[in-house]
């Protein structure tokens, strides 16, 4: 889900984001989010990093005993933080529009952006959270406590 959330950003970011509000003799233009803003072209290199990001995960989900038990949830952080900052970044924009901000319309490109920046998202925020269930809690004092065979029996304290 993270990986369509960043690639509808990718793709948000090339469509239309703004279009001109001028009445005739003129005529209506409308412009990407690519060209517009480097704002946008921002969010699009960081709808890549969730994609690519999304995409290494599968590969280690699959691989799984090839690299350490940590970067599943690694990679849903970094989807987390990319994404979040790509919907940050939209919305600035959806908010505050360049200028000439009073001569210029939304277009549904900004809209696709943002929704896929917030799937990606909680996408990443499912990512971390079904991997934070599935491993296995350490303690300092109890040593591993999904299995309380890791535990060395201790010996009865001597009587005072």
């Amino acid at each position: 889900m993270a990986a369509l959330g960043g690639l509808a950003v990718v793709i948000g970011v090339l469509l239309p984001w703004y279009t001109s509000n001028l009445a005739e003799p003129f005529t209506p233009e409308t412009t990407t989010g690519w060209e517009a803003t480097r704002i946008a072209q921002a969010a699009l290199g960081l709808g890549a990093i969730v994609i690519l990001s999304a995409a290494a995960s599968i590969v280690v989900r699959r691989g799984g005993d090839l690299v350490g038990p940590g970067i599943e949830t690694a990679l849903g952080w970094i989807m987390l933080v990319a994404s979040t900052a790509a919907a940050l970044l939209i919305s600035y924009r959806l908010v505050w529009l360049p200028p000439p901000e009073e001569f210029l319309s939304r277009q549904a490109g900004i809209y696709v952006a943002l929704a896929g920046a917030v799937m990606a998202a909680m996408a990443s925020v499912g990512e971390i959270a079904s991997r934070d269930v599935a491993a296995p809690r350490r303690s300092s004092s109890h040593g591993d406590m999904g299995d309380p065979a890791a535990d060395p029996p201790r010996a009865p304290d001597p009587p005072a």
